[in-house]
């Protein structure tokens, strides 16, 4: 019977195509495991080098606000400063304080 040759011929060729498929999914599965892998050793140094900078910009911004408003020499001086007022102080506390806490609060992830 000719009509069953051909028949047997499909469904070989069938159940070639779904073995190489299925071949061709585990190589692809393979590959995503070895990108996944590569991806996290080119990120974790990343990640540690992001640390190092933004320690360093922390401390960075604490010694530029230090040499900005540590105590003068005053020297012969003294008794030329007239005070500040308290309203200017409030306001610049608060101000050094914002710009502290912006700086040095933990990243949302």
């Amino acid at each position: 019977m000719p009509g069953q040759s051909r028949l047997k011929s499909l469904e070989a060729q069938r159940l070639i195509l779904t073995a190489e498929s299925d071949l061709n999914r585990v190589q692809l599965l393979r590959e995503l495991g070895r990108m996944k892998e590569e991806t996290q050793a080119l990120i974790k140094p990343l990640r540690t080098l992001a640390g190092i900078a933004s320690t360093a910009a922390k401390i960075g911004l604490v010694l530029s606000l230090w040499r900005r408003f540590r105590p003068k020499d005053r020297g012969n001086s003294d008794h030329d400063r007239s005070p500040r007022p308290f309203v200017t102080n409030l306001f610049r506390g608060m101000r050094t304080g914002l710009v502290l806490w912006r700086a040095l609060r933990s990243p949302r992830r």
